[in-house]
């Protein structure tokens, strides 16, 4: 009897060794799947995080590019509006020429700008003098 309870102990145990494999293989399944699942759900948060990143950098590059075209255009309009400023002035000059040569006014006998702003500077002291 002791052989029949060795035997039959020994194919029980045989029994339970597959069996026992069995649920290892399903324990190492259960904990791939849900370290795959766990790594799955790490690259999603990391991918989010990524995306907000890259959206948030394009923003600021976008309205880095909108001020930059700001200040080119309103250079541009300054740099034109001066250009405009300078052809007036060429202009007037050439009328101020055409009218003096119309009056026959020699070019030199006009006073300069300086001496009438020093004549009348002169004549607004002697007009306060008089006046004390």
């Amino acid at each position: 009897m002791d052989e029949k309870n060795q035997q039959a102990q020994q194919a029980q145990q045989q029994q339970q060794q597959p069996q026992a494999q069995a649920q290892g293989q399903q324990m190492d399944a259960l904990d791939m799947s849900t370290f795959v699942q766990t790594l799955l759900e790490q690259m999603v948060r990391y991918r989010r995080a990524i995306t907000m990143t890259l959206v948030f950098f394009s923003v600021k590059i976008n309205n880095q590019q909108q001020q930059q075209s700001r200040f080119e255009s309103m250079s541009d309009s300054i740099l034109k509006r001066i250009d405009e400023m300078g052809s007036r002035i060429d202009e007037l000059d050439k009328s101020i020429s055409d009218l003096m040569n119309h009056a026959n006014i020699p070019p030199n006998s006009v006073p300069s700008q300086t001496s009438t702003t020093q004549s009348s500077a002169s004549t607004s002291t002697d007009q306060k003098t008089e006046n004390q």
